[in-house]
């Protein structure tokens, strides 16, 4: 096929070997003058400052470390025409990825039927799943980046957060409202000052109570990045049988938020924690104890005042 060079691309016998370029929103071409790209070259993409990306139709396959240390990048479209993802393809100092979405994902009925039953409905449009069983591109995909595919959703939460950004004590984080008529992904942050409004905001009780055992028995774990999988049937096509969806990985730390409430000294204090979805088969989530409230939502702000509340509850949860 030959060779191909300009001031952007270097491209050999269909693959993109290296780019040189300075877009913030890039297109990567499937056809540079004569020449049909189908693979986008291990590395190719390294150390560039992009904050989003967009893979033109028609390229199949995304070698490994593709757009390693790319620091800025942020979003990435993959076509369905990608087959194959390699290994570390989005991962290795990729501080702002939180989405990789996949244009009209092909689905046979029984795969879409399947999906659709597991899901949760976080808007008229979207749904949010952990069910990833079959759908090869989609693992693919999680499996090249440094996120591990979450394994469960709790029931009984109204919503969840997604952030990339844990070292702030209210990082930004995203919202999903998990109900019918509610817009998902509506950019709240996370307030101590309105938390209260969810303290019934809770998983279900019964795996509360069992991954509480195991949390008793062994160490608490580190909190983990996990890639959850949102599907958006606002542009449904169904076609021969297939039904073809907008797909996201949304990657980050996923939490909801839970409330103890404690009595201690006649007052009313609730426990603030956030609940961290997980990407191993041992524990189902891990847990934060990020503040204690008084009956309005508000921080403790009084040290000695919150510490004796917080040993109350320790005391308590050995008992």
């Amino acid at each position: 096929m030959g060779n191909y060079m300009d001031n952007t691309y270097l491209a050999i016998d269909g693959v993109i070997v290296s780019y040189s370029g300075s877009d913030d929103v890039l297109t990567v071409p499937s056809r540079l003058i004569q020449m049909d790209i189908v693979r986008i070259g291990d590395g190719s993409f390294m150390d560039s400052r992009m904050s989003k990306v967009i893979i033109s139709d028609g390229i199949k396959e995304i070698g490994k470390n593709a757009f390693s240390k790319c620091c800025n990048l942020k979003e990435v479209v993959i076509p369905a025409s990608v087959t194959t993802v390699c290994s570390n393809a989005f991962t290795n100092d990729l501080p702002k990825l939180d989405s990789i979405f996949i244009d009209r994902y092909p689905l046979q009925a029984q795969q879409y039927l399947t999906l659709k039953r597991s899901a949760i409905r976080i808007n008229s449009n979207k749904y949010l799943t952990t069910n990833y069983a079959g759908l090869s591109l989609i693992n693919n995909v999680m499996n090249s980046t440094s996120a591990r595919p979450a394994q469960f959703i709790p029931g009984n939460i109204s919503r969840l957060f997604s952030t990339r950004d844990m070292t702030a004590v209210d990082p930004e984080a995203e919202c999903f409202n998990i109900s019918f008529g509610l817009s998902g992904g509506d950019g709240k942050t996370v307030e101590f000052s309105s938390v209260l409004a969810d303290k019934a905001d809770h998983s279900d009780p019964d795996t509360e109570a069992k991954h509480d055992e195991l949390l008793k028995k062994d160490a608490i774990p580190g909190n983990m990045m996990t890639a959850i999988l949102i599907f958006d049937e606002s542009n449904l096509l169904v076609d021969a049988g297939h039904y073809y969806v907008n797909a996201e990985i949304r990657i980050g730390y996923h939490f909801w938020q839970s409330f103890l409430p404690i009595i201690h000294a006649g007052k009313q204090y609730y426990l603030y924690r956030r609940n961290y979805l997980r990407g191993d088969d041992k524990y189902k989530y891990s847990r934060v104890d990020v503040a204690i409230l008084d009956d309005s939502g508000s921080v403790v702000k009084n040290k000695d005042e919150a510490l004796d509340v917080y040993g109350k509850y320790k005391i308590l949860s050995i008992l």
